[in-house]
Formats: structure tokens, sequence, C-alpha cells
């Protein structure tokens, strides 16, 4: 008779009467979709997003000469900009068929997301069994980390179906062998390598999978494997050191100290931003599953470490983790360390809670709890992106339309920085709009001025060369930036200061997070 302890649990029933059901994927892609739908129409376009519209719309061509070409005049070594052009090409023939608006361009990386969902659960289901598939496909379906960046318009949701997928066929060419799999295993590594340069951790980890089953064939299989991705992504390799001399030059990334890891931990769970109490249950829930499941994951490699469930729970934790700690220690001597270029290893993080708390034999009230727990940081860190609308985002196409109604002749609409004029630039491309640029050199100098040329917007050359003209400015800001230069010291933003000296302040109004001066000369 079972103990009390080992009686299962309503929630411990759950998956394996789901199992049962005919069509379990039909499920778990309806709500992968729901879930990637709401606020994907009433959350604005932010910088980056308005971006990659603006840049896919100039073609391939175009796209590869804003890349590619030399950042500036005084830095020939260093390209422009430090992406591969694989999404935007893909976002370009998307575009030309469904358009370019928020939900339409955003529509392909919601796609790109159900998909990377139901990849999960085929892949976690073909090494460890189905119920425990459903459990790591619907954790990833209502994950707030993979949810956020299946509703942007950027390569990172490209990155993680790619990469996931060439787990999968790693997963099945070890398992199943033939010459099939490991000829896709290559063409996926290859376009998750065109997709973003980072991809090269997770390839990295996924080199490694062969040494889990110490079988000479498997490692040969995954060199010669490599090798021919290697040999696909030769034609972009010859390009990537101009791309990293762009990163050396000065890029916005900084170097992670050992609290970015746990920020990770915390992304993976709950995603960021979260504010006060929500983010000390963010940490707490976050915390207490990878405890739990770390400690399962030790208790079975002590005790049974051949066992082929736990090869497969080791595996995963292998892909969730190594990723992130080479980044880590890539950045401590070129910083690259971006949360979401481990989107990849987020989703194989949930693939490995799934194993560590529905295959490892733990107490039902244990496997309950925590399973609670993670479903209550989910919904907070849902509840949290669903309705954000802080720095970076603004009522751009509202403050775009005002500004429309109230232009008088010899007016100039300036913003400080591409942050707020790329996005009212999609929104509002009626409106004549300048922008200034970036301190050169500085961290937030991404933008080249070759790319600039290709989007047919350059920057102007100083604020007095914007308004030497002009009867009144409009000048836009985001409050973040104003606060940035008075943490450091100056009684405001020096743009502002100069407008002040020279112009007459008429009004300012906030929308937001974003400011509107009305200087008059």
């Amino acid at each position: 008779m079972a103990s009390q302890a080992e009686k299962p649990s309503r929630l411990s029933e759950l998956l394996p009467q789901l199992a049962k059901y005919p069509r379990p994927e039909i499920l778990l892609i309806l709500l992968a979709l729901a879930v990637r739908l709401i606020g994907v129409q009433t959350r604005p376009l932010w910088y980056d997003e308005a971006f990659a519209v603006l840049f896919a719309r100039q073609g391939t061509a175009a796209m590869l000469e804003g890349t590619i070409s030399p950042a500036n005049e005084a830095s020939a070594g260093s390209a422009a900009d430090v992406h591969p052009l694989l999404y935007y090409t893909l976002l370009y023939g998307w575009m030309q068929v469904f358009g370019d608006s928020p939900v339409s361009a955003r529509s392909l990386s919601i796609i790109i997301g159900v998909a990377s969902a139901l990849t999960l659960y085929t892949l976690v289901a073909a090494m460890l069994g189905r119920r425990i598939g459903l459990a790591a496909g619907f954790v990833a379906a209502v994950s707030p980390f993979q949810v956020h960046y299946s509703q942007e318009v950027r390569m990172y949701a490209l990155m993680g179906l790619l990469v996931i997928g060439a787990g999968l066929a790693v997963q099945q060419a070890i398992k199943k062998g033939g010459l099939r799999f490991w000829i896709l295993f290559s063409l996926l590594a290859a376009l998750a390598q065109y997709t973003h340069n980072l991809a090269g951790v997770h390839m990295a980890a996924l080199a490694a999978t062969a040494l889990f089953t110490r079988q000479k064939k498997h490692i040969l299989g995954i060199i010669l494997a490599g090798l021919g991705s290697l040999f696909l992504y030769l034609p972009w390799l010859v390009r990537l050191p101009s791309q990293l001399a762009r990163v050396g030059a000065g890029y916005w990334t900084e170097r992670p100290g050992a609290d970015r890891l746990v920020t990770t931990l915390l992304t993976y769970v709950t995603n960021l931003p979260l504010e006060g109490v929500w983010l000390i249950t963010g940490l707490f829930a976050a915390m207490l599953v990878f405890s739990l499941a770390t400690w399962q994951t030790i208790r079975l490699v002590v005790r049974s470490r051949s066992e082929p469930g736990v090869i497969g729970g080791l595996w995963l934790a292998w892909m969730a983790f190594s990723p992130a700690l080479a980044l880590f220690a890539i950045s401590q001597w070129r910083p690259v360390y971006i949360e979401r270029a481990l989107l990849p290893s987020g989703a194989f993080f949930l693939g490995w809670l799934a194993w560590a708390l529905f295959a490892t034999k733990m107490p039902a009230p244990v496997r309950v709890f925590s399973s609670l727990v993670l479903l209550l940081g989910m919904l907070i860190g849902l509840f949290s992106h669903w309705g954000y609308r802080g720095f970076p985002y603004a009522d751009f196409q509202g403050i775009g339309q005002i500004l429309e109604s109230r232009l008088r002749v010899g007016d100039t609409v300036l913003h400080s920085n591409k942050l707020s004029a790329i996005p009212m630039i999609y929104y509002a491309p009626g409106l004549s709009q300048h922008y200034l640029p970036d301190p050169p050199g500085s961290g937030s100098d991404t933008l080249a001025r070759s790319t600039q040329r290709v989007l047919g917007h350059l920057a102007e050359e100083s604020i007095a060369s914007a308004t030497a003209q002009s009867q009144r400015v409009w000048y836009i800001i985001f409050k973040q930036a104003v606060e940035e230069y008075r943490q450091v010291g100056y009684e405001t933003h020096p743009d502002l200061d100069w407008l002040e000296r020279h112009f007459d302040l008429i009004n300012l109004e906030s929308y937001s997070d974003l400011q509107v001066f009305l200087f008059e000369r």
C-alpha cells in the first residue's frame, strides 16, 4: 500500500489525465496563443521594435549595407550593426504579405513563440515521456520570459525556436541515429547563428551533448555536424570580427557582477521588471523552485546517475545554465551579457523544472506547493508584463497626433535621441522630425551613421544647427534621460540647459515617462 506521502494529489493526477487526452497539443497551442495575444495591440512599439520595422522595410540589400558598412568614417574595422539579418529578412517578407502595423509585425514573433512551446514539449516528451513533455510545454506556454519576447518585433523568439529545434535534432540523432538528424542540426545551428551572434554560446553547449552518452560515434557525429554548421555560417562568420569590434568600441552593456546570475534566474521564472512586494514575491518563487529542483537533481545523481531519466534531466540543466555561465565569463573580458539572449536557456530551464517536479518522486505535498509557487511567480510576471507602460514605452502615436495639430510654420520637432525619435517616425511618418546623436563612443551610441542613412533619417550634428532656423522648438525627452544627468551632479539635461539659454520655455507636458517641452525664440 502506498504511504500517505506517495498518494497522488489532485494536481499530480492532472498531468496523467491530460496525457491521455487525444490531442493535448491542441490545448497547448491554444493556451500559448491566447496568452501571447493579450496586450499585443495596446502596447506601443518601443525603439528596438520600431527600428526593426523601419529597417526591414528597406529590403535585404539596404539592410546588408546598413549592417556591414563601417560604423563611421573613423572606424573602418567596426561594423554598423551587431545583428545578422535572418530575422530582419524574414520580417521583410512577412510585412510584404501581412503589412507592418504593430499587430501584423508582432504576429510573426507570436507564431514563432507558440512553435517554441510546442517544440519544447516535443523535445522533453521524446527524452522523458509525454507527461513530462506536457508539463514543460504548458509551463513554457505561460512563462512571462517566453511570452514577452514572443510579443516583440525582435529576433530573440526566432533564436529560441531554432536552438530548441537544434536540441531536438541532436537528441533524435543520438536516440534514433540517421544522417538526416545530424543534417537538420547543422542547418538549425547555422540558422540560429544567422539570427543572433550570441547563439554561439547555446551551440557550444549543444556540442557537449554527445559527452552525456559517452559513445564515440555520437561524439564524431556532433563534431561533423558542427563543422557542417560552421561551413553554412561561413559567409557571415567572416563578418563577425567587425561586429565584435562594434561591441568593443563602446556598446551599452556593462561587465556583469554575480548579482546578474540571480537576476537571470528571476528572469527565467517571472521576467522583469517587478517592483516592491511583487519583486520580493517573485524572487522567493524563483529561489524556492530552483532550490528544490537542484536538491532533487543532486539527490538522484548521487543515487543513480546512469538512469536515462536522470541523464535527460542533467542535460536539460546543462542547457539551462551553461550558456549563462559561459556568457558571464566572456563578459568579464568583453561585456555582452544580456538576459534576452538567454531565452533558449530559459526554455530548457522550464524543461528541467518539469523533470525535477514531476519525474523525481518528489513528495506530493512538496510538489503541489512548489507548483503553486511557480504558478504564482509566473502570474505575477505576466500581469506585470501586460500592464507595464513605463520607459521605454510611451504613447508615441498620440503624441504625434497632438504635435501635428499644434505645429506652426517655423516650428521644429526635436528629439533628445533615437529612443523617442524612431518610434514616433514609425507612428507619425508625415510629421517632420529631427533627433540628436548619442555621444560618440558612448555605450548608447548604437545607431551608426550608415544605418541612419539606410533608414533615411540622419541625426542632427548638434542642437545649435538643428534649431538655427527655428522660431519654436518642440523638444521631446524621456524623464529617465534627465534624471540620469541629475544623478551625476547636473542641474538638468545639457540640451535643456542650452535651450533655456537661447529660447523661452513656453510649456511643458508629460505623457507618462515622456516629456514634451515647447520653447520659443
